[in-house]
């Protein structure tokens, strides 16, 4: 089954911030990462908080939650590790 990734204003928003901050080759593997969790919503490594759930790549980290009714991936947040 192949989910719909879609990104919420929010996560859009802080995808750019870092993006005019730590440049578009910085990020290519976050994209990359939440573009594959269209056909494999919980890849290994992620961690699970209630409903919502955690991938880490690199320094950042992006939240998002698995939608089963409508089959799409809600991306919530992207950001960058504290530290």
């Amino acid at each position: 089954m192949t989910y719909t990734v879609i990104w919420t204003p929010r996560a859009t928003a802080g995808f750019r911030e870092l993006k005019a901050r730590d440049g578009s080759d910085a990020l290519k593997p976050v994209k990359t990462a939440v573009n594959a969790l269209a056909h494999d919503p919980q890849p290994a490594g992620v961690s699970r908080l209630g409903p919502i759930y955690r991938l880490r790549v690199g320094p950042y980290r992006v939240t998002y939650k698995i939608d089963g009714q409508r089959v799409s991936i809600d991306v919530i947040t992207v950001g960058r590790i504290p530290g």
